[in-house]
């Protein structure tokens, strides 16, 4: 029988020199993201939720941040999974871009806002981290208004989301079911739970949405599924971050 070892991501750079020790990685379907509230001042600017989207430095987020151990996320709808949308247009670092959006967005100077990341999950040092990196990429594209970076409960956090007392959270979403509708209906649907949360209500996208979670057709749900990622990619509701990587070491 095998020794294997999981939850060993800290620990990769060592066994990689080790005689006889395997390590093997998969995709998982968890991705972490940034959810920013349409209802309240600067988001419910869809130029500003643009300018954010270009302002975030993804690349040190992955390499300082995650030590390089996670790959970059596209959309809602995991790599991997049935569904997922390979050429999607999502954000990239571009700080010149990002600075002609907010200049040209209605709040050109930024907003004061609230950044929040759960104290009571297990990446939060990780949360903490991207949240004063995306506080610090923002102060760097002329947003001069203050931001405050503040550890909450997820549940205090999603709560005070909704409510439109906090803008921004550092947060994201497990696989309840292998169905890229577990994903779509929930960040997209404006009942779905992460939708509502940020207040985003498109009737269209709420149309394909259960248009394609009741069709059996593959090839039309797939075209669906396909539209909605366009259009929430358009509508900037979330900066995506990472998808998650499970590590497995086996001698």
């Amino acid at each position: 029988v095998a020794n294997i070892a999981t939850d060993i991501q800290t620990r990769l750079s060592v066994l990689g020199y080790l005689q006889g020790i395997e390590v093997e990685s998969q995709v998982f379907f968890g991705s972490l993201f940034f959810p920013m509230s349409n209802r309240v001042a600067p988001f419910n600017d869809t130029t500003v939720r643009q300018a954010v989207s270009h302002a975030f430095n993804y690349e040190e987020y992955l390499t300082e941040i995650l030590k390089g151990l996670y790959v970059r996320s596209q959309g809602m709808i995991p790599n991997g999974m049935f569904g997922h949308v390979n050429d999607l247009p999502i954000g990239s670092y571009d700080s010149e871009k990002a600075k002609q959006l907010l200049s040209e967005s209605n709040y050109p100077d930024g907003y004061s806002i609230t950044i929040a990341y759960a104290t009571n999950r297990w990446y939060r040092e990780r949360a903490r981290n991207a949240a004063l990196l995306m506080k610090e990429n923002l102060f760097s594209i002329g947003w001069t208004a203050p931001i405050d970076v503040v550890g909450l409960t997820h549940a205090e956090a999603a709560t005070k989301l909704r409510n439109g007392e906090i803008q921004m959270l550092y947060s994201g979403w497990w696989m309840d079911w292998c169905d890229p509708d577990n994903y779509v209906y929930t960040m997209a649907h404006s009942n779905g739970w992460w939708a509502d949360c940020i207040g985003y209500s498109n009737p269209q996208v709420d149309e394909w949405t259960i248009q394609a979670r009741s069709t059996p057709n593959p090839e039309v749900r797939q075209a669906l599924y396909r539209q909605i990622e366009l259009q929430v990619s358009e509508d900037t509701l979330y900066v995506f971050l990472h998808q998650h990587v499970d590590y497995l070491a086996r001698r």
